[in-house]
């Protein structure tokens, strides 16, 4: 059984200050397993997400959380998950003076998925530069190409906010492979210049949800 649904509902019934550690007890002679319905179904939402985009299962984890799925039934997010390709259009291709390489979808997927999921694209944008804190390097491996065409640029550097107490990442993107992903290298520093050379990564994403049908 799913014990932390049980919890609550012998607190609706008996109270917050009941004592069910002790209730449950008198049930129980070996311990109990812990099992969260909502935690499996977290798994396996993880699992077919990985399945459609083809990103690595802590790529998808550090973008996607379990409130994602928050009130969402199976089919919710099933008929989310399902042939996101579909809802992609004027992909850019990454060019420079010798290669045309396609870029990776599989971040743009996944906000397909949270629209579908009906989360508003201003959620969206807060949540990706709160991800862009946690993982400049995940997030600018992924979408360094769209970052370069969003510059018109074959290279670039510039630095973000890292979080509130003053430091940055300075993060530098330095060309992309065959496989369409960036070689990026993220430093975190305290910025005492003044002479940071900061870009608003809200437009960046806003630029990224342009490719994706509403």
């Amino acid at each position: 059984m799913d014990y932390d649904n049980t919890e609550r509902i012998y607190r609706h019934f008996y109270g917050e200050k009941t004592d069910f550690q002790g209730y449950i007890n008198k049930f129980i002679s070996n311990g109990y397993f812990h099992y969260s319905l909502s935690q499996e179904k977290y798994k396996y939402f993880i699992k077919k997400i990985v399945q459609e985009t083809q990103l690595h299962e802590d790529q998808v984890e550090t973008i996607i959380d379990a409130d994602t799925f928050e009130g969402k039934t199976i089919r919710d997010v099933a008929s989310a998950i399902h042939d996101t390709l579909k809802s992609l259009f004027n992909i850019p291709i990454y060019q420079d003076m010798n290669r045309t390489i396609d870029l990776p979808k599989g971040i743009l997927q996944l906000m397909v998925i949270m629209r579908r999921l009906r989360e508003v694209d201003e959620n969206i944008i807060s949540h990706f530069e709160e991800v862009i804190k946690r993982a400049p390097q995940l997030i600018f491996m992924c979408l360094g190409g769209y970052w370069l065409v969003y510059m018109h640029t074959f290279m670039d550097a510039f630095d973000i906010q890292a979080d509130e107490a003053g430091y940055l990442y300075h993060v530098e993107i330095n060309g992309i492979r065959p496989n369409g992903y960036s070689n990026v290298k993220v430093n975190k520093f305290k910025d005492g210049s003044n002479n940071a050379k900061m870009q608003d990564m809200g437009k960046f994403i806003r630029y990224i949800l342009s490719f994706i049908a509403k």
